[in-house]
């Protein structure tokens, strides 16, 4: 959950500019809900070696019910991850863009 409790955890997995720019919103988010996803894919839409960095960009798309009591929803969201080029460092989410 993307909340105050877990932030060091989602710290694991973000990288440092993303992590500033959600920082606030996720310390301000105390929805105890878990976003449930009953149809979720994944694709690879793009990969490249950007500045001694690998870059994959991933499309998810799906329906997702963001509380107990709704019906789920499509929705579809790029996610951008980075990692050394190299290295087997874990991979890092740089960016997530929702699509409409």
């Amino acid at each position: 959950m993307n909340t105050a409790s877990n932030i060091a955890e989602i710290q694991r997995y973000l990288t440092p500019d993303l992590y500033q720019s959600m920082y606030n919103d996720i310390m301000a988010n105390q929805d105890q809900d878990v976003a449930e996803f009953s149809n979720l894919n994944a694709m690879v839409s793009d990969s490249a070696n950007e500045n001694g960095q690998y870059v994959v960009s991933v499309r998810f798309t799906g329906t997702v019910s963001e509380d107990l009591n709704s019906l789920p929803q499509p929705f579809a969201e790029v996610w951008h991850f980075v990692k050394p080029a190299g290295s087997t460092q874990d991979w890092l989410v740089a960016g997530i863009q929702q699509e409409s």
